[in-house]
């Protein structure tokens, strides 16, 4: 999302999908989606078109779905950690200074 925009939450009980705003805008998924993501593509999209993608985003909440990109990036951004005992000393430290290292 580009600097200063700010997103409001979905008060509805429906999630608002990209292909949703996609229909309501009159947009292609692709377009709306190269949009919200700030494809290197985006410079190719007029900027009224990108202030009416955010508006509509912002209008009606949309947030990204993560586990969908997750399935189509194959990349989760998380880590397991095994350890025998998670209340140990070495452990919590081993735990706290991977998450210092990772922040």
């Amino acid at each position: 999302m580009p600097p200063g925009r700010k997103m409001v939450q979905n008060s509805g009980a429906k999630r608002v999908t990209l292909k949703f705003l996609a229909e309501h805008l009159g947009l292609s998924p692709t377009t709306v989606s190269v949009v919200l993501t700030n494809s290197a593509l985006s410079s190719t999209i007029a900027k009224p078109t990108k202030d009416r993608i955010w508006e509509a985003a912002r209008k009606f909440g949309y947030r990204p779905n993560l586990f969908a990109r997750y399935l189509h990036t194959k990349r989760t951004f998380s880590i397991a950690v095994l350890v025998p005992e998670i209340g140990d000393e070495f452990s919590a430290m081993l735990i706290s200074g991977i998450e210092a290292k990772l922040a």
